[in-house]
């Protein structure tokens, strides 16, 4: 197919259209950018099912997202600190509750949403970027119709999450701590088996910790994370860290037996903390996981994908010669990092003295 016959030009150009891509989108339209906002892989995949923090309520409300999509869970049913459980209810809590959420179609009304507001969103694949000057001249093929759209933008937005792949091209490095991994594991109970509501189930076993989601469409996400060199040291493979963890954790045995669970899908994912070694430079922001990833205990990683976005809006608004802006902005993430280090060591030490020195180290 031929190229459009004029290129696009835009002040921003955002890479990724999960969460921080389309939430930079929106906050930048509304502070009067033209934004062109590029997914590369859709929404038609399956996507881990999560749970998402109270906070993000009002963001996503604000950010155009339908209620229905915040699917409502009594609390948290944990077992980290042993086999006895505990329960925590979001009635009558400080904040707004948590909510289960289907983050392939989170994410898919997040890009529309950004579409409706003034951006102009593009489903392709970057075949070229280089910088030309004080602009970046991209090339992306519509997956629709294989068409080649050329880009001009004053602003590169890296939302590509961990693999960060815009800053990878610039030769940015990054700073990778352990190598924990997550594997997803799809699950269907049985039909009429499945309360609607479920609480996110947590729980930690010698070997690796858990989580049992509400995934939408009447299926539940089991992941579980662990060390890779810890399962090597066990003699044991990825694959095979579900049905150890099964045999250290009876409560979530019995509870998949119950439902009458068929697994439907599996993906290992890798779910270490990392950062940036840099975070902006001239002409580009790096936002969401592209920026600081957080080990998913903190169960933050949503809410700080939105944050960051916002921050680098109110940045990319305030024109290409905010250096002292974009260094704070680096220098917040950074904090943010670090704080979440210790954090992560203390709530693995909390679970198991194992977790602490294979997982947290």
């Amino acid at each position: 197919m031929p190229p459009e016959s004029e290129p696009i030009v835009c002040d921003a150009l955002v890479l990724g259209g999960g969460p921080a891509g389309a939430g930079f989108a929106l906050r930048a339209t509304e502070l009067g950018l033209r934004v062109v906002l590029v997914e590369r892989h859709g929404y038609d995949t399956a996507r881990p099912g999560e749970h998402i923090a109270g906070s993000a309520r009002a963001r996503l409300a604000a950010l155009g997202v339908p209620a229905g999509l915040c699917r409502f869970s009594p609390g948290v049913l944990s077992f980290w600190h042993g086999a006895v459980p505990s329960f925590r209810s979001y009635a009558g809590g400080p904040g707004p509750p948590g909510f289960n959420a289907d983050r392939a179609r989170l994410d898919a009304a997040l890009f529309a949403a950004a579409g409706l507001r003034g951006a102009r969103t593009i489903l392709g694949a970057m075949e070229h970027i280089a910088q030309q000057g004080t602009q970046w001249h991209a090339v992306v093929r519509r997956t629709a119709d294989a068409r080649v759209c050329r880009i001009r933008a004053m602003l590169v937005i890296d939302a590509t999450g961990r693999r960060a792949a815009f800053l990878h091209s610039i030769g940015v490095a990054r700073c990778r701590i352990g190598d924990q991994f997550a594997l997803v594991t799809w699950i269907a109970p049985s039909p009429g088996l499945m309360e609607a509501g479920s609480p996110l189930m947590i729980g930690a076993t010698r070997d690796s910790w858990w989580s049992l989601t509400d995934a939408g469409d009447g299926m539940l996400s089991l992941t579980v994370h662990a060390s890779r060199g810890a399962l090597r040291a066990a003699g044991a493979t990825i694959a095979e860290a579900l049905p150890l963890t099964l045999r250290q954790a009876p409560y979530l045995r019995e509870r998949l037996r119950r439902l009458g669970a068929q697994i439907v899908g599996q993906a290992a994912y890798a779910v270490f903390p990392s950062r940036a070694e840099a975070m902006a430079g001239e002409g580009w922001l790096a936002v969401g996981d592209a920026a600081i990833a957080f080990d998913p205990i903190s169960g933050l990683g949503f809410t700080k994908a939105l944050e960051t976005a916002e921050r680098a809006a109110e940045l990319a608004a305030a024109g290409p010669g905010a250096s002292a802006l974009r260094a704070l902005y680096a220098d917040a993430l950074a904090d943010q990092f670090e704080t979440h280090l210790r954090r992560r060591a203390d709530a693995y030490a909390e679970a198991n003295d194992a977790l602490a020195r294979t997982i947290a180290a």
